[in-house]
């Protein structure tokens, strides 16, 4: 289920050291994780509260609906709202994405970004990501340590 959740999350944002989070990690991992939703909040609720519970919602800080700012994707003007709203920099946080100009926003915002493309995505553009995945299983904390101080990955 960790895939099909995170395809619906495009544009989440992840910073490591919080008290709780949601558990799209292994549970070990799991109260390491806050962060940002970038999208619509119906969507996003329609997609977490059936995946993750009634509480999914609860568990980001900031949800970024596409109506906050007046420019969508390709342009990073949500990812820089929910960073202002978070108070963090691009470099405490990672992103994930599912497509091309989802990509770009997330960089153009500073973010490292770790890509997983979907069936409507896959043929798309992904140069400068810090990953392409083709699935988010196994992920592990040493793995988004190491895509969040940008290092690129070859997987």
């Amino acid at each position: 289920a960790t895939d099909e959740v995170m395809h619906g999350l495009t544009g989440a944002i992840f910073t490591f050291g919080a008290a709780d989070g949601p558990p799209m990690l292994p549970q070990a991992h799991a109260p390491q994780i806050m962060g940002g939703l970038v999208g619509f909040n119906w969507a996003l609720a329609a997609l977490l509260v059936p995946a993750l519970g009634p509480d999914a919602m609860a568990w980001f800080e900031v949800i970024g609906a596409g109506d906050v700012v007046p420019a969508k994707k390709p342009a990073p003007d949500i990812y820089r709202w929910v960073l202002d709203r978070l108070g963090l920099p691009a470099s405490a946080c990672l992103a994930f994405e599912d497509s091309e100009n989802g990509l770009k926003a997330s960089i153009g915002a500073g973010l490292a970004t770790v890509v997983t493309p979907c069936d409507y995505t896959r043929g798309q553009d992904f140069s400068g990501a810090t990953a392409v995945l083709d699935s988010l299983e196994g992920m592990a904390m040493p793995d988004l340590r190491t895509w969040l101080s940008g290092t690129p990955a070859n997987v």
